[in-house]
């Protein structure tokens, strides 16, 4: 299940997050966009949780989920005034 939440500037479309359901690291596909600016994941109660991510490639990363609890994530994706909202699970 995909969101959009905002829909400005470069418009975030194909974008690919997997293996959904995950564990320890998720990896994300930004399709045409080569730089992503910002991701951030919130749980389902809005709570940020810190991260870290390596750029793999020229739209390619890979996101540690490592520190996660199993359970239902929001993952926001930020690039060039555009913001896209992914629904991730891990088990």
């Amino acid at each position: 299940v995909e969101f959009i939440i905002a829909d400005v500037g470069e418009l975030l479309t194909n974008v690919n997050l997997y293996p959904n359901p995950g564990s320890d690291f998720v990896k994300l596909d930004a399709g045409t966009i080569s730089n992503i600016q910002s991701i951030l994941i919130s749980d389902m109660t809005g709570k940020s949780i810190p991260v870290s991510f390596t750029k793999e490639g020229r739209s390619n990363y890979s996101i540690n989920t490592s520190t996660l609890r199993s359970g239902i994530y929001l993952i926001r994706l930020q690039s060039n005034g555009a913001t896209k909202t992914l629904r991730w699970v891990k088990e």
